[in-house]
């Protein structure tokens, strides 16, 4: 079976190595951030308190205006990030939007998933994400042909009967759709032992977009 159609006009396979800070699930999301009162550390006081990154910006900063409000210092307006857990990085002054807006992505999509496409895409995109995410694997290299053939079912095969799929796999080659799949996918592979994957892990994405 000759894919040569198909393969003409698709980009070719880039891989990317991505290792994760993060210890994070798609639907658990752990991540905090240490805010400081700057009154008190300017006065040589330590006082501050860690608080849990949240898709809310509210919720952040009402935990901060308490924090503040409890200050040693009288009337302390001023704050700063001074450590964080779960990021890979942020900002001294990162707006709470942003940390929202952040964490909001990883909760719908998987904060290891999001930080891989950002990885190799750049700043993210909802839409886009969506639009190219085509799963993930424990081991490219061993999984690699069946993940071939699952997409190539749902995608090329979509408007087939079951009999005309039988049909179709009894007697198709492997090797050139294995081909067809490496030729519109990038490999983002996660080498990082998080709990939610022991081995690692490798996240795919289209790139025929």
């Amino acid at each position: 079976w000759d894919c040569s159609p198909i393969t003409e006009e698709l980009e070719h396979l880039t891989i990317f190595t991505h290792r994760s800070n993060t210890m994070t699930t798609t639907t658990t999301t752990t991540a905090r951030i240490y805010v400081a009162c700057l009154a008190a550390y300017n006065n040589g006081i330590l006082h501050g308190k860690w608080i849990d990154a949240s898709s809310d910006e509210s919720e952040m900063q009402e935990a901060v205006d308490a924090m503040l409000a409890a200050s040693p210092i009288e009337d302390a307006e001023e704050w700063a990030i001074h450590d964080c857990e779960g990021f890979a990085h942020l900002d001294e002054y990162e707006d709470f939007d942003v940390i929202a807006e952040r964490v909001g992505n990883w909760e719908k999509f998987g904060q290891e998933e999001v930080e891989a496409y950002e990885g190799y895409f750049g700043e993210f995109d909802a839409d886009d994400f969506e639009e190219r995410y085509a799963g993930g694997c424990r081991d490219y290299h061993s999984d690699r042909r069946n993940l071939a053939c699952e997409q190539f079912d749902e995608l090329m095969l979509c408007d087939y009967t079951e009999d005309q799929k039988t049909t179709f796999w009894s007697h198709a080659d492997e090797d050139s759709i294995l081909r067809w799949f490496e030729d519109w996918n990038v490999f983002v592979e996660d080498k990082t032992p998080t709990p939610s994957h022991q081995a690692s892990w490798c996240y795919i994405f289209r790139t025929d977009i």
